[in-house]
């Protein structure tokens, strides 16, 4: 009877034992991969023994929370089946479903035995989908570990991919999304020696562009910050394909390559001197039944550039852009701005571009409006600026006789938008009277047409906007700092950037520390056009350099990076973190 029952316990166990994946001394464990590696071997039985140790793979890496390839289980799974996973998938380049199921592995394993694997990926063959997808997928792996690619290893990973770009011709969806994540990897590798070979792929003629590629060539040439490159970041500024532009990628990599090498080809350009652009432009002319290059495209474009610099070489070419009447009012209007965000960070021309938009303002008549004013033109110019000298000017367009009727209601709330922009705290009592005029014309204008309600409503909203606005300085005296920090907390958006820009016009120089701190808390607002204003201010209160600003902002970045709503501002901030090392030289 004992001898019956322990005979059932034994197979009790085994049973267990079988279950559990592991097997009695001598045969083998299946949940061992030293036990899959060894089948890496042998041919008929390599394709399921892959499959299995990628099944074991994401096994380990899920147990570890979050899933990290450096956790011990990881590790030591890797250090067992790395190196076999890497001479099976190269040596079976027709065995489709293994070196699927093994680029997972060596993808997410970021380990560098992996390395010469991922590069092999690389040399697919064009045309076949398997292939170019595993290339794909190595493209994106070595893009993730270029932050601790080993220093000995960085320059052949380099020259497979700048291969890889140069093998994924074509704009079919794999070779895209290749060249997309090899120049992001190029990048994200700071690879000085593609400088060249990125610049080419940027530079291409219009039949050969794809959007996808010339924007993350753009953004790698950025990432690598090589003067080499300006060239090739110009062209890109006016790249335009199907409706998709290449503008704000060419215009931070500027930034990032910094003003020293930007500036003078930008001006260049702006002089009409670039015929690598020169060419673009006849590219497109000769597209049949194009849309029409509006007049004015490159120098408005290079005014539009050239205010992110706020580059004291742009300002005499800027001048005489702004003083020819003969220009276009599009171009007129971008050099008058880039001259107002020029004047609020470079003290030393403020005052020459101030009396520059003063003259501009005064002198110029629009037969077209029968105000006679260009007041609408340059009116947001100057409220950049924020020059107290300029609200006159303001106020006289404002109060023109010939616009006080209902039909010129809406261009004075415009007007009215400047003079609250630039307002101080003794033009309360003027704001308040041609508001309360503008307000009683709409009201009375429902009451007479029930069916304009809902346009009035509008303009109506935009007047409680405005004093919103006014309030803040209706609070504080002019250069209270104290005070305009303690607006920065308001509900108000409209009252949070006009603080920001009191902190900007007023704040004396021995409290310009203080300010910058209040204004760099408020960086990450929700509100993408206060945090314009935010950095608006932080350049003006900064003319020298400003690091704390500079560290804020990237970490603002980095904390919210892949929110699609923040990507503007994000380029607003990397703009202005490379005006702000521009002035300390670095």
């Amino acid at each position: 009877m004992r001898r019956t029952k322990l005979l059932s316990r034994t197979a009790l166990a085994l049973t267990l034992t079988f279950a559990s994946g592991a097997f009695v001394a001598g045969c083998e464990n299946e949940a061992d991969p030293k036990t899959w590696v060894k089948k890496l071997s042998e041919p008929s039985k390599r394709t399921g023994a892959m499959i299995r140790l990628h099944r074991i793979f994401d096994e380990v890496l899920a147990s570890s929370r979050p899933p990290d390839a450096t956790a011990p289980p990881v590790r030591r799974f890797l250090d067992t089946a790395i190196e076999g996973i890497s001479r099976a998938f190269m040596a079976n380049q027709d065995d489709n479903i293994l070196r699927r199921e093994a680029i997972e592995i060596l993808a997410q394993s970021k380990d560098p035995r992996a390395l010469e694997a991922l590069m092999s990926a690389l040399s697919f063959r064009p045309g076949n989908a398997d292939s170019e997808r595993i290339a794909l997928r190595s493209a994106q792996a070595l893009k993730e570990m270029a932050a601790s690619m080993p220093a000995d290893k960085k320059s052949v990973v380099v020259q497979s991919l700048v291969a890889a770009i140069d093998r994924a011709t074509g704009n079919g969806s794999n070779a895209v999304q290749i060249r997309y994540h090899a120049l992001g990897a190029l990048g994200a590798l700071h690879a000085v020696e593609a400088v060249l070979p990125i610049s080419r792929l940027l530079g291409r003629r219009l039949a050969d562009q794809d959007i996808s590629t010339a924007r993350a060539a753009a953004d790698a040439l950025g990432q690598i910050g090589d003067a080499r490159a300006v060239d090739a970041l110009v062209y890109g500024l006016f790249l335009n394909v199907r409706a998709q532009n290449a503008f704000p990628h060419c215009q931070r990599a500027l930034a990032r390559v910094g003003s020293a090498v930007a500036v003078p080809k930008l001006l260049s350009t702006l002089a009409g001197q670039n015929t690598q652009v020169d060419a673009l432009l006849a590219d497109y002319r000769n597209i049949p039944n194009g849309p029409p290059i509006p007049d004015g495209l490159v120098k408005s474009t290079m005014a539009d550039v050239l205010r992110e610099f706020s580059s004291p070489d742009a300002v005499e070419p800027l001048l005489a852009i702004l003083n020819n009447t003969s220009e276009a009012e599009n171009v007129r209007g971008a050099a008058a701005e880039a001259l107002a965000f020029t004047a609020m960070s470079v003290p030393a021309s403020r005052d020459g571009i101030l009396r520059a938009l003063h003259t501009a303002y005064s002198r110029d008549r629009n037969p077209s409006q029968e105000t006679g004013w260009s007041a609408l033109t340059f009116a947001s110019k100057l409220s950049l600026v924020g020059d107290p000298s300029s609200i006159p000017l303001l106020l006289t367009a404002i109060n023109h006789r010939s616009i006080q009727s209902l039909e010129y209601a809406t261009a004075r709330v415009s007007l009215l938008n400047a003079f609250a922009s630039i307002a101080r705290h003794g033009n309360v009592a003027e704001f308040d009277r041609i508001e309360g005029e503008i307000r009683r014309l709409f009201t009375s204008a429902m009451a007479e047409d029930p069916g304009s309600a809902r346009e009035i409503r509008g303009q109506i909203t935009v007047l409680d906007k405005l004093r919103a606005v006014v309030d803040v300085v209706r609070t504080c005296e002019d250069a209270d700092t104290a005070c305009y920090i303690r607006s920065l907390e308001s509900s108000s958006p409209e009252s949070v950037r006009k603080a920001a820009y009191m902190l900007a016009w007023t704040t004396p120089e021995a409290q310009r520390g203080a300010a910058r701190t209040a204004l760099e808390g408020k960086l990450n607002h929700n509100d993408v056009l206060v945090r314009r204003s935010i950095m608006v201010a932080l350049d003006a209160l900064a003319p020298t350099g400003a690091p704390s600003t500079i560290t804020r902002i990237q970490a603002v970045i980095a904390a919210e990076e892949g929110q699609e709503s923040k990507i503007l501002s994000h380029l607003w901030g990397e703009l202005l973190i490379g005006r702000l090392r521009a002035r300390t030289g670095s």
